[in-house]
């Protein structure tokens, strides 16, 4: 177990060099030819103690990469809830659509997370936002057969009347 505390460690570290220096040089760049930023890559992996570092140093909160997916939208989407939590608190737009029109909040639902959609609704989040194919997030829980979430955002007056286009 020591073994993984020390590597974990030196990865940290490493971690923290490296946002360093993109801050020091207010550098964006490609992976494998994909637009990103450290605060992509830091809330996707989880590291909260990066996150924490480039929130601090005044970082874009809503950089969008190629797919226009803000750093909140990717925390969410790789179900890291406590970056998405330190990006909410920090500022970061909730109601950035990526190219399917898909908001936070949507990314929420389809991951049926209801303290992260509970956070987002009270940061402002567009609870009637509608996606590409029209779907609220309301109109995506039932979609998706998350009925827990459908429930959820009815509570929270969603848009019970709101019509998708595949009638």
């Amino acid at each position: 177990m020591p073994t993984v505390l020390c590597t974990y460690k030196k990865l940290l570290k490493t971690w923290t060099i490296i946002v360093k220096g993109i801050l020091h040089y207010k550098l964006h760049f490609s992976v494998r030819d994909v637009k990103v930023t450290a605060l992509h890559l830091a809330c996707a992996n989880g590291h909260t103690e990066v996150v924490t570092l480039l929130t601090d140093s005044k970082c874009e909160l809503n950089y969008c990469d190629d797919d226009n997916r803000t750093a909140l939208i990717k925390a969410i989407q790789c179900q890291q809830e406590e970056c998405a939590a330190i990006l909410i608190k920090c500022g970061a737009n909730p109601n950035v659509m990526d190219i399917d029109g898909n908001t936070a909040l949507h990314f929420a639902v389809a991951g049926q997370n209801m303290e992260l959609a509970e956070e987002l609704l009270l940061n402002k989040a567009d609870i009637e936002a509608k996606n590409k194919d029209e779907l609220t997030p309301l109109l995506l829980a039932i979609n998706e057969h998350r009925h827990q979430m459908a429930k959820f955002l009815i509570k929270k007056n969603a848009n019970i009347h709101a019509v998708d286009r595949f009638k």
